[in-house]
């Protein structure tokens, strides 16, 4: 009989009250509902995640995107081109300058200047040697500060 009392008493503590059973069920079921509604918004997230990498990729390749960067490249290459163009114009100008001071220090006007002169016959061509020149030919001389007149004596 006390075995039998021990095992009324353990079925007794298994057996639950069918409210509380449906209890258990209810929790059980909200729990599932829970996981399964977290489940879907990991789901949705990872799919707008990916919807968003590929809006990217869209944006990355449209059309529009790629004229606005030949643009930009466009852009830098006029820059670029316009600074070489001015360092061009730089060193020709510098160049120029050498050229002129050259030639300016070999001027017939800059020998003029250290005391020589230019002789030229009636026709105005130069005369280079007095072999050139007779009796009584009319020459004119250019100096540092004008011309004179003369004739061969």
């Amino acid at each position: 009989m006390q075995d039998k009392q021990q095992q009324l008493g353990g079925l007794q503590r298994r057996l639950k009250h069918p409210g509380a059973r449906l209890q258990d069920v209810s929790q059980r079921l909200d729990e599932l509902e829970l996981r399964l509604l977290r489940s879907h918004q990991r789901l949705l997230d990872l799919h707008q995640s990916r919807l968003q990498q590929l809006g990217q990729r869209v944006l990355v390749s449209s059309p529009q995107s790629h004229v606005e960067r030949q643009f930009d490249r466009l852009r830098e290459l006029q820059q670029q081109l316009l600074k070489q163009w001015r360092q061009k114009l730089h060193d020709r100008q510098q160049a120029l300058a050498q050229s002129s001071d050259l030639l300016h220090s070999v001027s017939p006007l800059q020998t003029l200047q250290r005391g020589y002169a230019i002789v030229a016959n009636a026709e105005g061509a130069i005369v280079k040697s007095v072999g050139d020149l007779k009796q009584d030919d009319r020459i004119n001389i250019r100096m540092s500060d004008g011309d004179v007149d003369a004739s061969v004596l």
